[in-house]
């Protein structure tokens, strides 16, 4: 047997003997994605079984045998499209985060978010402050759930740090990612979340437009890579200098080029997504929230500025702007 063979058994037979099988325990051959579908696929749709779960070893498995022998074309791909099923079918090792503890990163992640605005060309949305906040309200009020999935380094592999899922307004996050690209990844998934939460019906290259943007304005500097990431850093930047402004040619220019980016990577580009079944109430609970969360700002501002008066006679030169 290859050292290769042995040190994914430790992880996981199954993974290991499935490889040896399609490969004859060959690591100068590259995994194709007929060789992905036979290693992994069994993981996740094994007949009626329930209760599934790609767990932390075994995504740990993939990646050593993916940085063992490497991948043909189309084969990573197909990786990334196998950690979607796992996410859509809750095939993930998940744990939920409710604490204000376990919770404080993705609160640390959503006040970036306050230091920006801009209206989407496309969309039309306005994505404010008071957005980020609400999305953190319906998270403390467990209208969103945040689910932490055990990937090893396998969402480096496929690129993917979080998701978030309109249907069950459920935000994943995985467990090693962190830092600015961390923060980026929770403001491009809540900029998904107020898309869904304001019931907006929306083609979803500009869904994904706008939350590339937003994401990418919490960031001080590139951090990824690809066409795609250099368009969404470049647009954002006029976001973060305030000229992300309805009439501004050099931001539709900006914001067509992150969709022209998106639309030669993906072929979804023209999916109508949150088309609005009757009686669907979101966008009126979530348009609740943000006007709670305008009036606790109108309160402390009000407080703010009686205490400063009281302390300094008035708002001091400079302050006003920092008041709601």
């Amino acid at each position: 047997m290859s050292q290769l063979f042995d040190q994914i058994a430790a992880l996981d037979q199954g993974i290991a003997d499935r490889w040896k099988a399609r490969t004859h325990d060959n690591p100068r051959h590259k995994l194709t994605v007929a060789d992905v579908d036979a290693i992994i696929s069994p993981l996740l749709t094994t007949g009626a079984k329930t209760g599934v779960k790609l767990t932390e070893k075994q995504a740990d498995a993939i990646v050593q045998l993916v940085r063992g022998t490497g991948l043909d074309s189309g084969a990573l791909e197909r990786i990334r499209f196998w950690v979607r099923f796992a996410e859509k079918s809750f095939g993930l090792d998940l744990r939920p985060l409710v604490t204000d503890d376990e919770l404080s990163p993705i609160n640390r992640s959503l006040a970036i978010a306050l230091k920006f605005s801009f209206t989407s060309p496309k969309t039309n949305i306005t994505y404010a402050p008071h957005d980020y906040l609400a999305i953190g309200e319906l998270i403390r009020q467990k209208k969103i759930m945040v689910f932490q999935a055990k990937m090893a380094d396998l969402y480096v592999l496929t690129q993917d740090a979080g998701e978030y899922r309109s249907d069950a307004n459920i935000l994943f996050v995985y467990d090693r990612s962190s830092g600015a690209a961390f923060a980026s990844t929770i403001v491009h998934e809540s900029t998904h979340a107020i898309q869904d939460w304001l019931d907006i019906g929306m083609q979803r290259r500009f869904a994904e437009a706008d939350a590339y943007i937003a994401g990418f304005a919490t960031l001080d500097q590139q951090t990824f890579q690809g066409e795609l990431s250099a368009a969404a850093f470049l647009a954002s930047r006029l976001v973060v200098n305030r000229r992300a402004l309805p009439g501004n040619r050099d931001w539709q220019i900006a914001y067509d080029n992150v969709v022209k980016a998106y639309d030669a990577t993906h072929t979804d580009g023209r999916e109508l997504l949150r088309q609005v079944e009757k009686g669907e109430t979101e966008s009126d609970q979530y348009k609740a929230v943000v006007a709670a969360v305008d009036q606790r700002a109108r309160e402390f501002g009000d407080w703010a500025a009686d205490a400063l008066k009281t302390t300094f006679g008035g708002v001091p030169q400079g302050l006003e702007e920092a008041l709601p």
